[in-house]
């Protein structure tokens, strides 16, 4: 997976489009694939990539800078949907692809593909939720700001929610 190109299509490569194109707010799809990926699993939303012609391509080349960023997320995303494995058998798919070239590939895709699916859900709630009624730039970044805030005055008492809110900061 992360040797891969990562394609979004229909609905979803429209919004990772405008948030990028229109907000200025993201540089390049990936970090829209990165925030999206977070913000889903925060709000617990997921979506599904439905093939059309229309789509938004990560290239492989930039998802090698960001590897290990997405291993993270995609072991987080696997731990929060697998919460009720045994600690050591979700400790070891969870994190299985980090430490040794010898682990199952198809598992390991399953989690980078959910993380994608986490992804597609938390673009959804980024585009409602900085474009929502907005049309300049400068109402996207007020928008932002708002559910920045709105995120930090969550009541977070899980360790996960804090760990994902982490990422979704840093």
């Amino acid at each position: 997976m992360l040797a891969d190109n990562v394609i979004f299509y229909g609905d979803t490569a429209n919004k990772m489009r405008f948030l990028k194109d229109e907000t200025n707010l993201f540089s390049r799809f990936l970090d829209v694939y990165i925030a999206g990926g977070v913000v889903g699993m925060l709000f617990n939303q997921k979506g599904e990539n439905n093939v059309t012609n229309n789509k938004a391509t990560i290239f492989a080349d930039q998802i090698s800078t960001e590897s290990m960023r997405i291993k993270y997320f995609s072991s987080l995303a696997f731990i929060i949907d697998n919460s009720d494995l045994s600690e050591e058998i979700l400790l070891k798919e969870a994190f299985s692809d980090w430490f040794s070239e010898n682990y199952d590939q198809d598992s390991n895709n399953n989690k980078y593909k959910l993380f994608q699916s986490y992804a597609i859900g938390g673009i959804d709630i980024l585009y409602d939720e900085i474009v929502g009624e907005a049309t300049d730039k400068e109402s996207y970044l007020y928008n932002f700001y708002k559910f920045i805030k709105k995120i930090e005055n969550e009541n977070i008492d899980d360790e996960m929610d804090r760990a994902i809110l982490g990422g979704l900061m840093s």
